[in-house]
């Protein structure tokens, strides 16, 4: 019975904590800087990749690793809906 009763109130904690803490933080982040907290890091972690890709040394699952992405397939995707190319084809490019 109290394992039912933690979770309920675990679950509630997390709501609460979500409505009076992260909601108005995110929408304070969005108000100064103009993007979503998740825009914001997605722009980020793609510039990051963009930069390390001049390094013809490390491979495209290196580099998606090293900005936050643990499926090369999922970094490529976000990659590619960002820029319109893929990170090999923008690599070949640079």
């Amino acid at each position: 019975m109290s394992i039912g009763k933690e979770l309920v109130f675990s679950i509630f904690e997390k709501d609460e904590f979500l409505k009076n803490y992260l909601y108005p933080i995110s929408k304070l982040f969005k108000n100064i800087v103009g993007v979503t907290i998740q825009d914001y890091l997605i722009s980020f972690r793609i510039n990051k990749a963009k930069e390390m890709m001049k390094d013809k040394q490390l491979s495209i699952g290196d580099i998606s690793r090293s900005v936050g992405y643990d499926n090369p397939l999922i970094f490529s995707g976000i990659f590619k809906k960002v820029n319109g190319i893929s990170p090999s084809k923008y690599r070949d490019s640079i």
